[in-house]
């Protein structure tokens, strides 16, 4: 090829490349094999070197879609991904429906205080281990209230956070019960002035990951385990230097050389879903006859989005800024966060919000197995909504804020972080 040829060469095949996998290659995979959505058949359990194939394609495209040259050169836009409509806080992990605010604000570890508590007890298999206490094993602990006291002297947000439980002979959605309180910002000053020191020294394990806590449960009312019939031996623990992030996700912009961390979160920062992917999983449940009613906290997710394209639109979304309005200036602030993982899903949905008990059929759980099993790296496992990533953290998300999608991309589980492979398992039963 001729000098200065290769540069043309280039110039014309990127925007071929763009439009062949934008019209020509879903029309050619309709004729020849009968797909209809390329996205759809990404998106399921059944793995085969042909969707390797238009894996590898797919994302080829969406990269160059992202790039300088589809940016500039190209012209391609970002995708409107919906808007915010609302932020939950968990405080302690596993207790309460959650703190449903407005506005919130991004801290290094996801949403600021989001499962910085856990209640843990001990591992049956190994007794000097402790493990998490949650929602399938006493589905009480989600009917706990929980208010948030906003100290309004200090400027950064900080406060106390107080909640209500039932007492053995009340049952929900009404109930007296009775009250403690937790403060947001938990000092070096509160840990000593209950347990006698700052130092974590408490083993436990969360999924695969051994961590160590700081034991609170002197924080708690003496009758607290015995009104929730939780095991005697359950304890509340703080954290406050967390675990690592190893898996899919980007590090911090702050500091390129350090890993993302979290505290008692499942693993990634912070799940996100949508208002459409809750309603079309909640007309399914109407058409199998059934009044079972669900909800985003069902899924206990952070941030839940309204207005997005359609139904489970974020599983293919890989980067993706929210945007900030501000409503006197009118300057829009973008914060770069990534999609790590498809949420696989537990029978926590399965548990009534109202009432806090389960459903013994486990409808929900039925239902999603029949058109949620999306992931090839995990395929008899439902998938529904998104752990998610942020870039960087100081600043505060509100309800509004719009979702502009930067890339998509045709992910699987390759690295499972909540269950061991099977090297793993190897080295677990050797220990």
């Amino acid at each position: 090829m001729p000098r200065g040829h290769s540069g043309m060469v280039v110039a014309i095949s990127i925007p071929v490349l763009a439009l062949s996998g934008t019209f020509l290659v879903p029309l050619l995979m309709q004729r020849w094999y009968g797909i209809d959505d390329l996205e759809s058949y990404l998106n399921s359990h059944k793995k085969s070197g042909l969707k390797q194939f238009f894996r590898k394609y797919y994302n080829m495209v969406t990269s160059l879609k992202a790039s300088w040259m589809g940016k500039h050169v190209l012209r391609f836009k970002p995708e409107h991904g919906g808007q915010v409509k609302e932020l939950i806080i968990y405080p302690i992990k596993s207790i309460s429906q959650g703190l449903h605010v407005k506005s919130w604000e991004v801290s290094a570890h996801g949403l600021k205080f989001d499962r910085q508590f856990m209640l843990v007890r001990q591992n049956p298999k190994q007794l000097d281990q402790w493990v998490v206490m949650n929602h399938t094993q006493q589905s009480k602990l989600g009917i706990v209230k929980i208010e948030f006291i906003r100290n309004e002297q200090s400027e950064e947000l900080d406060g106390t956070f107080v909640f209500t439980y039932p007492l053995k002979h009340e049952s929900a959605p009404e109930f007296v019960g009775k009250s403690f309180a937790l403060p947001a910002n938990v000092t070096s000053e509160y840990l000593k002035s209950i347990t006698g020191t700052d130092q974590e020294h408490f083993p436990i394990r969360l999924w695969l990951k051994d961590m160590n806590a700081i034991d609170l449960s002197a924080a708690l009312p003496e009758d607290f385990v015995e009104q929730l019939e939780l095991p005697p031996e359950t304890k509340l623990v703080y954290s406050m230097s967390g675990k690592s992030v190893d898996i899919n996700a980007p590090l911090k912009f702050e500091d390129i050389t350090t890993k993302r961390m979290t505290l008692f979160h499942d693993y990634y920062p912070a799940l996100m879903l949508s208002e459409e992917d809750i309603e079309d999983l909640q007309q399914k449940i109407y058409s199998a006859g059934s009044k079972f009613k669900v909800a985003p906290v069902s899924f206990r997710p952070n941030i839940v989005l309204e207005n997005t394209p359609k139904a489970f639109d974020s599983d293919t979304w890989y980067q993706f800024n929210i945007v900030h309005t501000d409503p006197e200036t009118k300057l829009q602030t973008r914060r770069l966060w990534r999609a790590s993982l498809k949420c696989l899903r537990c029978n926590l949905p399965n548990i009534d919000l109202r009432t806090g008990e389960f459903d013994p059929k486990a409808l929900v759980t039925k239902l999603m197995a029949k058109y949620r099993r999306v992931d090839e790296g995990s395929p008899y496992v439902s998938c529904f909504g998104i752990y998610v990533t942020q870039f960087d953290s100081g600043y505060t998300i509100s309800a509004g804020d719009k979702i502009e999608i930067l890339q998509r991309k045709s992910q699987y589980v390759e690295e499972n972080p909540f269950v061991p492979s099977t090297v793993q398992k190897k080295r677990l039963a050797s220990d």
